[in-house]
């Protein structure tokens, strides 16, 4: 799918509520990624002197936000997404 096709399909302000979602989405720690840092943690005791090292908890990943990024208002959001949508379609407003 090109970028013009999703341009059709999904409106400026589907777009802002599936940023919102995988924004929150990303920052949350999910069943799977203990099972599979467990598997992680395992392997690499295998391999090593001293498999006490590998704890579980070394291989989860921490999604951390920098602390100089201004939290955007869903009116800041969707005023930007628009604008992107409509340059992309070829809209320069009113002139």
């Amino acid at each position: 799918m090109t970028v013009q096709d999703a341009q059709k399909r999904i409106t400026s302000s589907e777009f802002v509520e599936w940023i919102v979602y995988l924004d929150d989405d990303a920052s949350q720690i999910k069943t799977e990624y203990y099972y599979l840092a467990q598997i992680a943690a395992r392997i690499s005791g295998l391999f090593s002197k001293n498999p006490k090292e590998f704890k579980t908890e070394n291989f989860i990943l921490k999604f951390v936000k920098k602390l100089k990024e201004k939290k955007m208002t869903r009116e800041e959001a969707t005023m930007i997404s628009k604008n992107k949508w409509l340059s992309g379609v070829g809209y320069k407003g009113k002139q």
